[in-house]
């Protein structure tokens, strides 16, 4: 199962055209004078295997087209790429007649600076793809008041976690809602999840009175949170409330790591299972801040392994 980091990004992308250009045009790209962006298929014909595709294909108009963007999500190092960019980038060209740029989104550094490595195509040519990493992608101090929502959930969901104030989740979620990609919610679930148990509390009172939530999965576990607080509220003072209370938190701490984990298309084995099962507490806390921030399945296992060896 692809993971969903990958999905929400290739849709954001997809779902606002304009924002692959906006941002080639903030890192510096020389970008051609244009008055429209169109989405194309992402289908590339033979001698491209069927099942390989570009994740999305752009194109800058003014009149006709004048230049074409690939963008390609990149969540870990693959060899391959290497082989088949190139060719993304001939096809793309031969079709639009019009040149062509390769932009490789990377959540994570130590895959943009990868990324970055040119692909020699022979003793005088080579490809040099542009690559957005996190550094790339503007804090809440860089967010313009006429940025569009796409750059600002963009925003949100690689900084937020860094944001103390949780301002940055804020302007995340409530861009999501302006978005009419059809995944606004899962935008906002993934900014929730990448946020620290103490800033989720944080936000989650902000959104009884801010913003109406709609993803079953929060509606269930902010429910749930309320219903803990109104238990341990009635039990305050008596140590079987505060107990109950703890566990009802760990309860949802252990939910929290299965739903991401299961976006990542893992599904724990019982051994795995029995033993988040058995931990509580500070290092449950410490689990759920490694696993929803790792970008991959063999990342959020190989914290899972270390955290509860």
């Amino acid at each position: 199962m692809p993971s969903m980091i990958h999905e929400l990004l290739v849709a954001l992308f997809r779902g606002s055209p304009s924002l692959a250009p906006s941002l080639l045009v903030r890192m510096g790209v020389a970008v051609p004078s244009h008055s429209a962006v169109e989405l194309r298929d992402a289908t590339l014909p033979e001698p491209v295997p069927p099942e390989r595709r570009a994740d999305a294909v752009l194109v800058l108009r003014e009149g006709s087209v004048v230049c074409a963007v690939i963008v390609e999500v990149q969540l870990h190092r693959d060899r391959d790429k290497a082989w088949v960019w190139p060719v993304y980038v001939a096809l793309v060209r031969q079709r639009e007649r019009c040149p062509v740029v390769l932009l490789v989104v990377a959540p994570t550094q130590a895959i943009a600076d990868w990324a970055r490595e040119p692909i020699v195509l022979g003793p005088l040519a080579q490809l040099q793809p542009v690559v957005l990493g996190p550094e790339d992608i503007p804090r809440l101090s860089g967010l313009e008041h006429e940025d569009s929502p796409a750059v600002t959930v963009l925003a949100a969901m690689a900084h937020a976690a860094e944001d103390a104030t949780g301002k940055l989740a804020e302007r995340g979620i409530v861009a999501a809602r302006q978005l009419d990609d059809g995944h606004g919610v899962d935008y906002a679930d993934w900014i929730i999840s990448s946020l620290g148990p103490g800033l989720q509390a944080a936000i989650g009172e902000w959104m009884k009175t801010n913003y109406v939530y709609q993803s079953e999965f929060a509606r269930e576990y902010y429910a749930r949170g309320r219903e803990e607080g109104r238990e341990v509220g009635r039990e305050e003072g008596r140590e079987v409330g505060r107990e109950e209370g703890r566990q009802m938190l760990d309860d949802a701490r252990r939910e929290l790591v299965h739903v991401r984990l299961r976006a990542l298309g893992v599904t724990l084995d019982a051994a795995r299972g029995q033993r988040l099962q058995s931990t509580a507490g500070s290092l449950l806390e410490e689990l759920v801040l490694s696993v929803v921030r790792a970008d991959h399945a063999d990342a959020a296992l190989l914290e899972f392994d270390r955290l509860l060896a």
